[in-house]
C-alpha cells in the first residue's frame, strides 16, 4: 500500500497468517480519519473471532495515533458483522457506473 500512513495488522495462528486488516489515514479537513482498505478472515478461521479482534486491535493503536474514526465500504452481506462491532451508516452513498469491457 502506498497510501499516506498506511499500514495492517495481520492475525497469526500456527505461524500461518490466518486475517488481516488493511488501510490508511485520510487526512479530511482538521481531522483524520483511517480507510480500511480491506479486513479479510481465512475461511475456515472465520466466525472465531477473529476479524473482531483485528478490528479491536486496530482501534487500540489509532487511539493511541489521536486518530477517532475509521471508515470502510461493505457489501451487504458483511454489514451485520460490521454493526456487530460498532460501525453506523452514515449519510455517504457509493454510486458506480460499469464502463464496459475495454479492449
Amino acid at each position: 500500500m502506498s497510501n499516506f500512513e498506511s499500514f495492517g495488522i495481520k492475525a497469526v495462528k500456527a505461524n500461518v497468517v490466518v486475517g488481516g486488516v488493511l488501510g490508511f489515514v485520510d487526512p479530511y479537513a482538521d481531522v483524520d480519519f483511517f480507510f480500511v482498505s480491506e479486513l479479510f478472515v481465512v475461511p475456515e478461521w472465520k466466525r472465531k473471532g477473529i476479524g473482531k479482534a483485528l478490528l479491536s486491535e486496530l482501534e487500540s493503536y489509532l487511539k493511541d495515533k489521536g486518530i477517532g474514526t475509521m471508515q470502510l465500504i461493505s457489501i451487504g452481506y458483511n454489514q451485520n458483522f460490521y454493526g456487530k462491532s460498532g460501525f453506523v451508516k452514515d449519510s455517504v452513498s457509493v454510486l458506480y457506473q460499469e464502463t464496459g469491457n475495454i479492449l
